[in-house]
């Protein structure tokens, strides 16, 4: 995945490459099984959280705030991920993504919990459209939600998947594509 400029030939051929590695002839080119595949392997490598795939979809049992980070992505296709986690995972999170350092409060945190969340976004596009790809990726925003509003906005989602870490929290990853 690069940040270049390229013609519209190329970028046609990421998209249809896209397409194809997803078994379809259709414009939404992110997938729950990439999803899967970008969060597991950017928790563990980036955060040192261990998660698999909730097979089940949970009922939101989060109790209080949540954090939210939103990548926003335009390239072949245009859209935004969403991942969510409970704030108990705040010290995993910023020991790993701040070299060791678990102070600082949420600040902090939503600053590790963003670098995650890039991780996790870069994994999951290359996927989906290769690294020869045009995709200009946006700032990551991070902010508080409630339950409810997570529950409202996955139902939205093109694909959403939940992994449970191995200390039992949910984490959720949401991708909604838009018509280009």
């Amino acid at each position: 995945m690069n940040h270049h400029n390229h013609d519209k030939s190329r970028t046609a051929e990421c998209e249809m490459r896209g397409r194809r590695k997803a078994g379809r002839e259709s414009s939404t080119m992110m997938t729950s099984a990439i999803l899967t595949t970008a969060a597991t392997t950017a928790l563990e490598e980036s955060a040192f959280v261990l998660a698999a795939p909730v097979l089940q979809q949970p009922t939101y049992a989060f109790g209080g705030e949540l954090i939210a980070a939103s990548l926003a992505y335009d390239g072949p296709a245009r859209g935004v991920l969403l991942i969510v986690a409970p704030p108990e995972l705040a010290p995993a999170f910023a020991s790993s993504a701040l070299d060791g350092d678990e102070s600082g409060g949420l600040g902090k945190w939503m600053t590790a919990f963003a670098r995650i969340a890039n991780a996790i976004g870069g994994l999951a596009l290359e996927s989906a459209y290769g690294q020869e790809c045009d995709i200009e990726v946006g700032k990551t925003a991070v902010r508080r939600v409630t339950p409810l509003e997570l529950h409202q906005c996955v139902s939205a989602a093109t694909c959403h998947i939940s992994l449970m870490t191995n200390e039992g929290y949910l984490v959720e990853v949401a991708a909604f594509e838009l018509q280009a």
